[in-house]
Formats: structure tokens, sequence, C-alpha cells
């Protein structure tokens, strides 16, 4: 994984944004990384209620901020935290304050809960989803009630360049956290993605075993060069067909006990790159893990 210097987290107060804050911190520990807490008052919100109200906009966002601070504080304190983060308090759109942010540290890692304030406990929330799909940073999206170490992640690799960085940071994590690695493949069988197979063309069963055999093989060749990080942990290795199956990944993860999922939105070009973007948003939204989703 690389060295990870400046840690951003998104801060609601709701307890998903408790729990991204303390797993943030755990990582920083690994790297020895600044970690900061940021909480954005919406600008939109204020305008709306400053109107309502017959108060002063600029009067409405200063007490407004000066109220956040003191929250945000007593929420640092509440988690135990004061002293391991910086605190921030910024006015505008959540997500291109938060963004800014980002930019400004130039942050390796954005962590932040996967359900707002007003979610519930499953599915993601419009901010996480569009981290996911648009940040130009690595994403870690962390489920309700998870502040300790991990101890199965799950590495989704599509054979392109960025895969090399997944299992890289999956294998980083893993070892860490002395957690069992499941390495996984999501692939598109050739005689699922073609409308014009004539049925001479279609493949028998020993031959689909034997595809699936040949992409088994390469999923622990890309493993090969990371076997000293990979030392001392348990590695097992899975096959999920998509897209027309990519609800079977929710199924997948659930069966192998996995609490954290790493992939990338962005893998090959054309269908298997809207594949993978695909599938890192439906993991987002439905999985009952936590998952760090990888920029190339």
């Amino acid at each position: 994984m690389q060295l990870l210097k400046e840690i951003v987290v998104a801060v609601d107060f709701s307890p998903n944004s408790k729990n991204a804050l303390l797993q943030a911190i755990r990582l920083a520990g690994h790297h020895e990384a600044n970690v900061r807490a940021v909480h954005v008052v919406e600008s939109e919100t204020l305008g709306a209620l400053a109107k309502a109200m017959g108060t002063e906009a600029e009067r409405m966002e200063t007490d407004s901020v000066k109220r956040a601070r003191a929250r945000l504080r007593a929420f640092l304190e509440e988690t135990g935290v004061v002293g391991d983060v910086k605190s921030i308090v910024r006015i505008g759109d959540p997500f291109e304050e938060i963004m800014t942010e980002v930019r400004a540290h130039t942050a390796e890692l954005l962590v932040l809960g996967s359900r707002g304030a007003t979610g519930g406990s499953r599915g993601a929330s419009v901010l996480a989803t569009k981290c996911i799909r648009t940040a130009q940073t690595n994403v870690l999206v962390v489920r309700r009630a998870h502040t300790t170490p991990y101890t199965k992640v799950c590495a989704i690799l599509d054979f392109s360049k960025t895969s090399q960085d997944v299992l890289r940071d999956a294998l980083f994590i893993a070892k860490c956290d002395q957690a069992n690695l499941h390495v996984c493949h999501i692939h598109i069988p050739p005689w699922e993605s073609s409308n014009y197979l004539s049925p001479a063309a279609v493949p028998l069963p020993e031959e689909r075993d034997e595809y699936r055999a040949e992409l088994l093989t390469r999923l622990r060749q890309e493993v090969e060069p990371f076997e000293e990080e990979a030392r001392g942990l348990q590695v097992d290795y899975d096959l999920v067909e998509g897209p027309l199956r990519i609800v079977a990944i929710d199924e997948e993860i659930e069966k192998a006990g996995v609490d954290l999922v790493v992939l990338s939105t962005r893998g090959r070009t054309g269908l298997r790159r809207f594949l993978f973007r695909t599938v890192a948003e439906h993991v987002v939204r439905a999985s009952p893990c936590s998952v760090l989703v990888i920029r190339s």
C-alpha cells in the first residue's frame, strides 16, 4: 500500500461518521499519517433557513460555523480522539467542500460512513456514492459498528494494471490486521456476452470448466509477485460471473465472511470498465461490509 500522509474524514456527527473516524485513526497508525476531520455546513440549507427566519445570511453563517465548531470539538472529545486529528469546518456544498479539502492537502485517502445522519442501516448515502464515482483519491466507505481490525479482506481483481494496486493495498491491510485474504475475479463468460453465437459455438460443460480453471490459474498468478507480502496469510481464490448475475457478489461477500472489500472503479476499457464501475457502486450500496475503492 502506498504510504499515507494525509487522510480526510467526512464528519456529520452520525454514528457511521464516528466509526469512519475511528477506522481512519486506526489506519493512520499504520502509516503515521495526519487525519483531518471535516464537517460541512450546507450553504443551501443556511440560505433557506435565513430567509424563513428573516435573518441576515451572513449572520446566520457566522453563528452556524461557531456552533458547528463547538459541536465538532465535542464530537471529537466524545470519540476520544481530540489530540489525534485536526478539525475543520467549511461552508458550501458537502461534496465540493470535502473535495477541496482533499485537494488542498493532497490526501491519499478519503474516509466516510456509508450512511449519513438521516440514513438507514443499509445502502449508501448520495454523498458516499458520488465520492465513489468521481473523487480523485482512494475512498474508504465504513459500515456502521465497524471500528475494529478487519478479519477477512476481499480483493476484487479484473487483471488490469490497477489490480496490482488493489492487491497491494488489500495485502497491506490484511497483513497489519492479521486478516485472511479472499482474492476474487468477476468475469463475463464469453458464451454469455455475445448475442451471435450459433448453437455449434456454445461450449460444452467441460470446456466451460476448463475456461474457469484457466481464470483461477491467472488469479493465482496475480498474487505471485506479492509472495513475500502474502507470507503468513491465509489466501483463497474464487470466481463470480457477471454482469447478468452482478447481485451474486453480495452472496459471495456474505458467504466468504468478508468485512472489507477492496476494488477499483477503473479497470479495462469498454464494457469491462463499465462493469467494474457498476460493481463498485453496487457493492457500496448493497454490501454489508466496508469498501475501499482504489483509483488508478
